[in-house]
């Protein structure tokens, strides 16, 4: 009887212990449940900011209403600034996305604007991962439309001799879209890489600010196609291969007035040229002059090569010409972690490099020109990939160069893309930050002076990537 009254007592006390183990994991699963069902903040204003948004659940079953699948109204483009992107996610993943400014308030006296997702597209076939589509009057009707690619695919082989064939077409979104292409062009042509970049411009500058005639240029693996989309019709123009074979990836291009004559160029950011390139069309042979602008050798010291990533046409210094007319300069970013300008030089017929920066840490990824305190002086925003942060540097008359008037930290380290813009409208230029897979950011600088002034981040998206403010 004793020893069996002791085994009851070790039996009653195992199944104590048995029962707090059982209770705590209990709790412990309830907890981890309870946090997995709940997200960190749900404001139920009907915007999915980017901490709503939980990745462990599908769209249909997200934790915060603001973040289920939405039925967005027809495509209102308007004709001052909005925010056109990439989707990404299970939610928007291969569809194009538009954000616009729905009001504001004030933040030590500055304004904030408030912003959401107002439509989206139907899902598109075979986008790339990284594209850029582009928001202007493709067709020359007086009004914007938004241009992204699209393609039908074929594959041959299999294992390592597996090829994919591309068959891009594009999707043109006027106003009134509920999601499908207003209209699509006809088939590019099959070839195995997709669309990249593309911009809208009158790059043979036969057009007329009452009569524009622009044209489509869009970056299509080692080369240039350009086509005009006028009154309807749809037509290849132009085609253009880099002289060198070594200059055999472009990555993005911009079209402004990069020699301050008055009339369009096509600037690209490519791999292993040391220096943008510039392509001016010849109107008496029909060709397109290439310029390889000064070359530099400040390369990524653990590759030995200069990749750049971005080169954009824009008044980086605010000096203004003697005509009033403005004048530009080529900004870039790559992966030698330095934000890079170059100018044209009439006298010499060179665009010179009049600034590289110290090393800032990280790839450039991203570069824009804009004025964030509203002093009409310009401003250049770079981030650095790697550090996740975001520059100033503003041009210094005194000293006849580039100086880093401001540094922000961006909460992240996977910056893809910046893009500078006014989108809320209140006259003072915001900073939008794309962040690869991660969404995207904007911020809008509070304070006068520049150098001790900071950035508040106004709006948070899951949603998207490669950004296009116009």
């Amino acid at each position: 009887m004793k020893k069996a009254g002791k085994i009851n007592s070790y039996g009653v006390c195992l199944l104590f212990i048995g029962t707090l183990i059982f209770l705590g994991l209990q709790h412990i699963q309830a907890q981890g449940k309870s946090n997995k069902v709940k997200p960190a903040s749900c404001n139920n204003n009907g915007i999915c900011e980017t901490e709503e948004y939980n990745s462990n659940y599908s769209p249909e079953d997200q934790p915060c209403a603001d973040c289920k699948p939405k039925n967005y109204a027809a495509l209102e483009i308007l004709e001052m600034d909005q925010i056109v992107c990439q989707g990404q996610g299970l939610l928007l993943d291969n569809r194009i996305v538009q954000y616009k400014c729905l009001g504001g308030g004030s933040i030590d006296n500055d304004y904030i604007g408030i912003y959401q997702d107002t439509w989206a597209s139907d899902e598109l076939p075979n986008t790339s991962l990284m594209v850029y589509g582009c928001i202007g009057d493709v067709d020359n009707d007086g009004v914007k439309e938004i241009v992204y690619p699209a393609a039908d695919s074929r594959t041959e082989g299999k294992a390592k001799n597996k090829t994919t064939f591309y068959n891009p077409y594009l999707c043109i979104f006027e106003t009134g879209s509920m999601g499908g292409a207003s209209w699509t062009t006809p088939s590019l042509g099959e070839a195995t890489t997709l669309i990249h970049d593309m911009e809208i411009g009158d790059v043979d500058n036969d057009g007329t600010p009452l009569t524009p005639d622009n044209e489509l240029v869009l970056v299509r693996g080692n080369h240039l196609e350009i086509y005009d989309l006028a009154y309807g019709g749809f037509e290849l123009i132009s085609i253009w291969y880099p002289s060198v074979v070594e200059m055999n990836i472009i990555y993005s291009i911009d079209i402004g007035d990069a020699d301050n004559d008055g009339e369009n160029e096509i600037v690209l950011a490519m791999f292993r040229t040391g220096a943008p390139v510039i392509l001016e069309y010849i109107p008496e042979t029909g060709l397109w002059n290439e310029t390889l602008a000064e070359t530099i050798d400040f390369v990524n010291p653990d590759l030995g090569v200069l990749y750049i990533d971005y080169a954009k046409v824009r008044d980086a210094d605010s000096i203004q010409m003697a005509e009033g007319q403005r004048d530009y300069e080529i900004v870039c970013g790559g992966n030698n972690n330095r934000l890079m300008i170059w100018k044209y030089n009439k006298e010499t017929g060179i665009y010179e490099s009049v600034f590289v920066s110290e090393d800032l840490g990280g790839f450039t990824e991203g570069v824009d020109v804009g004025d964030f305190n509203g002093d009409s002086a310009c401003e250049i925003v770079v981030g650095a990939r790697e550090m996740g942060l975001i520059y100033l540097f503003s041009f210094n008359p005194a000293s006849n160069t580039y100086e880093q008037v401001h540094v922000t930290d961006a909460g992240t380290i996977n910056l893809s893309d910046i893009t500078a813009g006014d989108p809320d409208f209140d006259g003072e230029d915001e900073i939008c930050v794309g962040q690869h897979m991660l969404g995207f950011k904007i911020y809008d600088f509070l304070g006068e002076d520049i150098s001790s002034g900071r950035f508040h981040e106004a709006y948070s998206s899951p949603y998207g990537h490669y950004l296009e403010i116009k």
